[in-house]
């Protein structure tokens, strides 16, 4: 996979002039019991404010959803535009934080559209985390990282990620 936003070893913004519009849905989940649905919104509105190259987007309230299932809550973001919501969708997720500093992990779970198509990842509580069909990486705020494994949570030294790897971040 070629990394768009990068050139002679320069972030660069994207062009997205040329591209056609398509409609695009990406869902993100996080693992956590506090949250504020107008956070998220507001997270998602701003998310190119806060991310450097990130492409302001037309998001309405109306093209997020919001659903909590025990610990785990989905954000579902969509509209028709040229450029991807994966930013906008964790940025979503992130702004469920109601208390700082609060720990939580997101992951993307679903896209659709583009020229890419679409992609699937289930998710489901693991634990301390998310268990997907690969292994995970959690970066714990003073412990590192850490892999998800069969045998459970193991310290690795090194950042080596393998094909199919996800990583989850604190969110502290």
């Amino acid at each position: 996979m070629r990394f768009t936003h990068f050139e002679n070893g320069q972030a660069i913004m994207v062009n997205i002039g040329e591209k056609s519009l398509s409609h695009r849905v990406t869902k993100a989940v996080l693992f956590g019991t506090r949250f504020s649905v107008p956070l998220a919104r507001k997270a998602m509105t701003l998310t190119h404010e806060f991310i450097p190259m990130a492409h302001p987007l037309p998001i309405a309230p109306l093209n997020s959803s919001f659903k909590r299932k025990a610990q785990v809550i989905e954000v579902q973001v969509s509209c028709d535009y040229k450029t991807g919501l994966e930013l906008e969708a964790i940025m979503a997720a992130a702004g469920f934080m109601k208390e700082i500093p609060y720990l939580g992990f997101a992951a993307i779970t679903h896209k659709e559209g583009g020229k890419s198509g679409t992609l699937e990842r289930r998710a489901q509580i693991y634990r301390e985390g998310f268990s997907f069909q690969k292994g995970i990486w959690y970066r714990v705020v003073g412990k590192g990282w850490l892999k998800a494994t069969e045998h459970g949570l193991e310290k690795v030294p090194d950042f080596q990620l393998e094909a199919g790897d996800v990583i989850l971040c604190s969110l502290q």
